[in-house]
């Protein structure tokens, strides 16, 4: 597998991925692959200011890039005093709720795919 690099991802990543412009408010890692960009971190806020995570890739990325892609976010995201990110668990990903889990994340009881991290800053 060629060398990944995991970086703050550009407006212009995003639109290279997605393909469209991103959102006005948003923040990301890019993972990138021979110049290409074969991955996306991103955060954006809902209309009511919740945080929400996502993590979409085109090409099998390593778990040590993954991983170490969310702990940045999550680190960022602590430093600026987010209270909780939300993520949606993609149950066609074997072992997915077991990575959520060992991130810090756990399921809402009313909403099985909706997966949570309290990140320490009260709401």
């Amino acid at each position: 597998m060629s060398s990944e690099v995991c970086r703050p991802a550009t407006s212009e990543d995003f639109e290279q991925f997605y393909g469209r412009p991103p959102p006005p408010v948003w923040m990301g890692k890019a993972v990138i692959r021979n110049g290409k960009v074969v991955g996306v971190g991103s955060i954006t806020w809902d209309e009511e200011g919740r945080a929400l995570g996502a993590f979409d890739h085109t090409e099998p990325l390593s778990r040590y890039t993954m991983h170490r892609t969310l702990m940045g976010m999550i680190r960022i995201l602590k430093t600026v005093g987010e209270p909780v990110l939300y993520v949606a668990r993609d149950e066609s990903i074997p072992g997915s709720g077991r990575w959520l889990t060992r991130a810090g994340f756990s399921p809402m009881p009313d909403y099985p795919q909706a997966w949570q991290i309290k990140l320490g800053v009260e709401a």
